[in-house]
Formats: structure tokens, sequence, C-alpha cells
């Protein structure tokens, strides 16, 4: 039998497989920060997804980014522990759905109108069986206003607009205007990360990440994917990428109400 450690390796490697064990909690607001991470955050359900094909997509063009990949490439800090996250070689790209947090110093902040939030929250609870599928989604609404899963989308928005708004190490991105103009997108964020493309890989960036290309991946690496294991497999997690579906699905109690909470810093941001 091939002995593979021996003496100090093997008790090194004892102590890691000891603290993987030991630490399998997800990072999540505990996440350790480095100085040079550069994060992608955003309000759930905001096309933070979306947004780290194309960030992988820039960074590393050799790699062919998919569902099997992109938690090596840009990690979910909701997904990994401190103790996974800690071995990856800075610089680290990270998701995060936090509200602000000093220690974040570089970061790229995606925002989208709150009213296709809460659609895309409605399907995405739906898919990963948290809510029936037969619960109206005007009642889905009531609940997404009181902060029934996560927090106000105007308070978290606010909390990094106010405090990193103005800030160089800080590129605000606005859903509906990365869905008109794809290619001005990647350059923003490109430019932001000090990588140079020309207008051939700008072309291939967005073929790569778009939403019908995520969509065929999404069906043939479904299991591969952590987020979605155990989920509805006749639903989307990737559904039509479109913006403006409030005009057609949410009646007007429902916007009301919507605008009543969250109108002020909607308006800021021209929705």
């Amino acid at each position: 039998m091939k002995i593979l450690h021996t003496g100090k390796s093997a008790l090194r490697l004892l102590r890691n497989l000891k603290a993987e064990m030991s630490d399998n909690r997800a990072a999540g607001r505990n996440v350790n920060v480095r100085p040079d991470d550069t994060w992608l955050v955003s309000y759930p359900k905001s096309g933070n997804t979306w947004t780290r094909f194309l960030v992988a997509n820039i960074i590393y063009k050799s790699t062919t980014t998919d569902f099997k990949n992109i938690e090596a490439l840009v990690p979910d800090i909701y997904q990994h522990s401190n103790y996974i996250l800690d071995g990856i070689k800075s610089p680290k790209i990270l998701k995060s759905h936090e509200y602000y947090d000093p220690r974040y110093r570089k970061v790229i902040f995606i925002v989208r109108d709150p009213r296709d939030v809460a659609i895309s929250f409605y399907y995405y609870k739906i898919k990963m069986n948290k809510i029936s599928s037969d619960m109206p989604i005007s009642e889905f609404i009531k609940l997404f206003l009181n902060n029934h899963w996560v927090g106000n989308w105007a308070e978290h928005v606010g909390s990094w607009l106010g405090a990193m708004g103005e800030s160089e190490s800080f590129l605000l991105l606005r859903y509906e205007d990365m869905l008109s103009d794809t290619k001005l997108a990647i350059r923003k964020i490109a430019n932001f990360m000090c990588q140079n493309l020309t207008d051939s890989e700008v072309e291939i960036i967005e073929r790569a990440s778009s939403i019908e290309e995520m969509k065929r991946l999404e069906i043939s690496q479904h299991d591969h994917w952590k987020p979605m294991r155990g989920s509805r497999k006749d639903m989307m997690f990737v559904r039509s990428g479109k913006s403006g579906q409030w005009c057609d699905l949410l009646d007007e109690s429902s916007l009301n109400d919507i605008y009543i909470k969250f109108g002020i810093q909607m308006r800021k941001l021209g929705y």
C-alpha cells in the first residue's frame, strides 16, 4: 500500500481536515474580509447571478463560465465557509447580499426596480418549495413588504448609496440599464476591474453571459449548482431576464403598497 502522507505532513493534513469539519457553516455576515477583495452586492433577486457570469467571463477569459464553476470563480458567501473562502488566492471576487459593511472596500452594486424584485422573489420561493404555487402574488407582496424573508429593500439600497455612493471604489449598476445596453455594462465593469477588452471580447462575453445561454446551462447543470439542489426542476432559476413585468403581474393595490414603502428611494433611482 502506498503511503501518501508521513510525519509532519500527515499531522498538517489531519489538522486541516478537522478545521474544515468544524467550520462548515456558511460565512455570511461573518465572512473574513481582505483589503483587496472585490464585492458584487445587491438586494436578493436583483441580477447578481447574471452579473457574476459577466464578471467571471471578463476576468477569466480562458475559462468557460458555467454553473459548475461559478462558485469557484465568484464565490457566494452564503454557500461556503470561511475555511473554504480563506483558501482562495487573492484578489477574490465575492457575492454578497449584505447591508452596508465598512469592510467592503471595492463594490459593484446592482440595483433593480423593487416591483420586479418582488416578482422574481415570488417565483424563486415557489421554485425552492418555500411557498405554495397556489399563493396569490398579492398575498406574497404583503409578506415581502413586511420583511418576512429578507430586510427592507429601501433600507438595504440606501445603506450602500448613503455610505459609498460618491466613492470611486463603488460602481452602481441599474439592472434595467444593463439589459438595455449590456455592452456598455460590460465595459463599465471591465474598467472598474482594470481590465482592457477589445470589441470582439465584449461580444464574446455578452453571448457567453446571455440569459439564453444561462438558461441552456441551467437545464444541463441544475444538479451541479449547490444553491439549486432539491429545488423544482419544472421551474427555471434563470427566468425571462426582463424588466417591467410588474406592469402585467401586480395589481393596483400591491403597486400602491410598494410605492408607499419604497417610493422615496425608488424616485432617487429613477423608478
